[in-house]
């Protein structure tokens, strides 16, 4: 199980499931009923890994019934929890919130600091995708609360990324380098490699906001040489947009539509439909600085038309306003 876990971890997927698939077959043979709820739980992450969704439910509502069966409330408020997060994988996100905040209550009622910390994470999560910054980050205040009161640093890692992002978002600049800063000093502490290759990456944004373009340099260097031990695709496509933003601000538009190519590229081959939205978004604002405002506009509701797609409330919103600059008309209102 502990190899399992830290395989996943540091995104060795392949292993990860090998693990998770033979704690589960000796667990079963031997009646191990707890080391058999959490093998569940970690074949339901690999699979939302998978993007098997249809399947990652199945089991999920199976660890529900099992953990309820044998009276272990915690693994099924922790069934609930994966479950919110199936139908977040999967875009659903009202149906996601209802798992969550299902499996937080169950979490308040055992007063289960871990599931508290992992619920209000990922009710922070929604918040953030569908615009509510503030209460977004009052969510993963709540999580870091937590997972102090359980121990648990790699949560913490994980968390203080996301508040981060969020006060990078919010212009906050000063204050998401200290998150950032927190979450890498843990995460290389703990080895958790994706994690630190993600924070790395997400200090450039403030830092960029802050015109720090050589120490954003170097953070986004150190997060693509972790990034490309842990092979994750993800990370690499933001990293290459980032070092776009980085050129367009230096006036090297050439260089920035060179990033920008290399992010899309690699968000096409592993449909990574976030990070083609993002990159698109980048692009119209080259194509803007190059006044070419047709293609500028095109690619932007390329953009916009993935980020609706998506759900991405606070993205479309952003890519809207931008959009009514340019064209001098008044953004819509967002559902």
């Amino acid at each position: 199980m502990r190899e399992a876990v830290s395989a996943e971890q540091s995104g060795r997927h392949d292993q990860a499931v090998a693990g998770y698939e033979a704690v589960l077959r000796v667990a079963a043979g031997e009646g191990a009923i707890q080391e058999l709820l959490e093998a569940l739980r970690g074949r339901i992450r690999t699979l939302n890994h998978e993007e098997e969704f249809e399947v990652a439910t199945e089991v999920a509502h199976l660890l529900h019934t099992i953990a309820t069966g044998v009276g272990d409330t915690g693994a099924a408020g922790r069934a609930l929890n994966l479950l919110g997060a199936v139908s977040y994988f999967e875009h659903h996100y009202d149906e996601s919130r209802k798992w969550y905040e299902e499996a937080l209550k169950t979490a308040y009622e055992k007063g289960d600091s871990a599931l508290i910390g992992m619920a209000c994470q990922n009710l922070g999560i929604l918040a953030n995708i569908t615009g509510d910054l503030r209460e977004a980050q009052r969510w993963y205040l709540e999580c870091i609360a937590a997972s102090v009161r359980t121990g648990d640093q790699i949560a913490q890692a994980q968390v203080y990324n996301n508040l981060g992002m969020v006060c990078a978002d919010m212009r906050e600049h000063n204050q998401a380098v200290l998150y950032f800063d927190r979450g890498i000093e843990i995460a290389a502490r703990m080895g958790i490699d994706t994690t630190l290759a993600k924070l790395r990456a997400n200090l450039a944004e403030p830092l960029i906001g802050m015109d720090r373009f050589d120490a954003a340099e170097r953070t986004l260097d150190e997060a693509e040489t972790v990034a490309r031990r842990v092979d994750d695709h993800e990370i690499l496509a933001s990293i290459r947009r980032f070092r776009s933003a980085i050129a367009r601000l230096q006036d090297d538009l050439d260089l920035a539509c060179e990033h920008l190519d290399a992010a899309l590229e690699i968000a096409e081959a592993h449909d990574l439909e976030l990070e083609h939205a993002e990159a698109l978004g980048a692009y119209a604002r080259v194509h803007s600085v190059r006044g070419d405002r047709e293609r500028a506009l095109s690619t932007l509701e390329e953009a916009l038309e993935v980020f609706r797609k998506l759900g991405a409330a606070r993205e479309t919103r952003r890519l809207e306003e931008v959009r009514a600059e340019w064209t001098g008309s008044a953004a819509p209102e967002v559902e």
